[in-house]
């Protein structure tokens, strides 16, 4: 049932209308008299492919934000292979039936500040360090800009705040209903001994969790296993792979409930398998080629058939 006064309209007039594309234009062609400049669009529709695809055409935006992760409770492999072949060239045989001049390039996001966190949304709110690199090397396996949201690289989870000491209009009005943003919203921990874990002298305006403090950026960089130093591993694969950050994008078939993502540009191929669910899982590389190099979360055997345990993922760059 519809709560909120945006839910109980009907949007005609306000949204898609035909002369944004071209106010886009001349956005982008001001923005590109300067240097390091990135725009994106936000489309929240009912239908926000159309409008995605045309606001990232040539001459338009950079790029456009999906939305597709955000709201959802669990990791769906089938709604993820979806969101991903929507755009050209994310599988090879995906730009026959959409031209490359119509769309342009996507961004994702599995958290931000209007959604729970992920470590907690697709564990069944029991977040923990291996299900924070997974989500992480799913995410810098696709093909697109990524956004990580803050705190996203500690494996921060939804935070439990107070009645008492909510500031999110909606949570306040719908408690105990929901638990509104506040949870997603709360100070980054930077020192896990400071008051306040180091983000501020005087108290801000969210309490920082317990568990926030714990995972506070001073102790994590002085751990080699924690999660920002997988991100930091991660991000530094991606940033000197042309395959992972501009290449093309095909999902692989698996006889096991795996996401298999194959990145390829010119000779340069990755492969990502991941599996996300609770039990052990197999796959049988279709390729003769050796890997390279592996970056692994949790357990992973095998060079040809590789066998992952519950909550396992390997990103391996192929000969």
């Amino acid at each position: 049932m519809a709560d909120r006064p945006y839910q109980m309209q009907e949007h005609r007039y306000d949204q898609g209308h035909p002369a944004v594309a071209d106010f886009l234009r001349r956005v982008r062609a001001l923005t590109d008299k300067y240097d390091a400049t990135f725009t994106v669009a936000e489309v929240g529709s009912a239908d926000p492919l159309p409008q995605m695809r045309e606001f990232t055409a040539p001459g338009v935006l950079n790029s456009a934000y999906s939305f597709d992760f955000l709201a959802a409770p669990r990791l769906d492999s089938d709604a993820l292979r979806a969101s991903l072949c929507a755009w050209p060239n994310s599988e090879p045989d995906a730009a026959s039936s959409v031209s490359s001049t119509v769309a342009g390039w996507p961004s994702w996001a599995f958290s931000n500040h209007d959604a729970p966190r992920v470590a907690s949304r697709w564990t069944n709110k029991q977040p923990n360090a291996r299900s924070s690199k997974l989500f992480a090397l799913l995410l810098l396996s696709l093909r697109g800009n990524v956004f990580i949201y803050q705190g996203e690289e500690l494996g921060l989870a939804q935070a439990d705040i107070p009645f008492e000491q909510l500031v999110d209009p909606e949570a306040i009005k719908h408690w105990p209903k929901t638990m509104g943003r506040d949870g997603a919203r709360t100070p980054m921990p930077w020192q896990r001994h400071a008051p306040h874990a180091g983000f501020s002298t005087h108290s801000p305006w969210l309490p920082i969790a317990s568990s926030h403090a714990t995972a506070a950026v001073d102790q994590q960089v002085q751990d080699p296993s924690s999660v920002l130093h997988f991100f930091r591993e991660l991000l530094a694969l991606r940033q000197a792979s042309p395959a992972l950050r501009r290449g093309h994008l095909e999902f692989l078939e698996s006889a096991t409930p795996l996401i298999v993502i194959r990145r390829w540009h010119d000779q340069e191929q990755w492969l990502s398998v991941i599996n996300a669910t609770d039990d052990t899982a197999t796959f049988e590389r279709p390729e003769s080629t050796e890997s390279v190099s592996r970056l692994l979360v949790g357990d992973v055997q095998g060079e040809t058939t590789l066998t992952l345990a519950a909550q396992s993922a390997v990103l391996m760059r192929l000969t």
